[in-house]
């Protein structure tokens, strides 16, 4: 996705967890913010 986006002129910022992103729109201003939730559990 961030490559199909970047072509299309937008900048790109990517978080790497939540605490991450949420440093990052606390310091920074977003026009739109997309999220992919992952879950981890072992069955």
């Amino acid at each position: 996705m961030t490559m199909t986006v970047e072509v299309k002129g937008f900048e790109v910022v990517s978080a790497a967890n939540v605490t991450e992103a949420l440093k990052l729109i606390t310091t920074q201003t977003f026009d739109v913010l997309t999220f992919t939730c992952e879950s981890h559990r072992r069955s």
